[in-house]
């Protein structure tokens, strides 16, 4: 039986090498948001600066996932999130 992993993401990191993070899409008219969702208790969103995405939080959320039910997403037009401004020139 072979496994589908298009819809996941590799975890890099030493201690947890071979694991996958599910990514999840929320959307919204025309807008996708790309997401990772982990771990179980009070919910925590995580909302990565400029320059980054959501793969700045894995480490974070492999780290509560005893504690907290995280969110880690793609802001609009960075990762794997769409954005519905086509141009951004002036």
């Amino acid at each position: 039986m072979e496994i589908n992993l298009d819809n996941y993401e590799k975890i890099n990191n030493n201690m947890l090498r071979g694991l996958y993070m599910k990514i999840k899409y929320l959307e919204l008219d025309n807008l996708k948001i790309a997401y990772h969702e982990y771990g179980s208790g009070p919910n925590l969103l995580l909302i990565h600066g400029n320059l980054q995405n959501k793969n700045a939080f894995k480490k974070h959320q492999l780290e509560y996932f005893n504690d907290f039910h995280t969110f880690a997403i793609d802001s609009r037009g960075f990762g794997q999130s769409t954005s519905e401004v086509d141009d951004y020139s002036i």
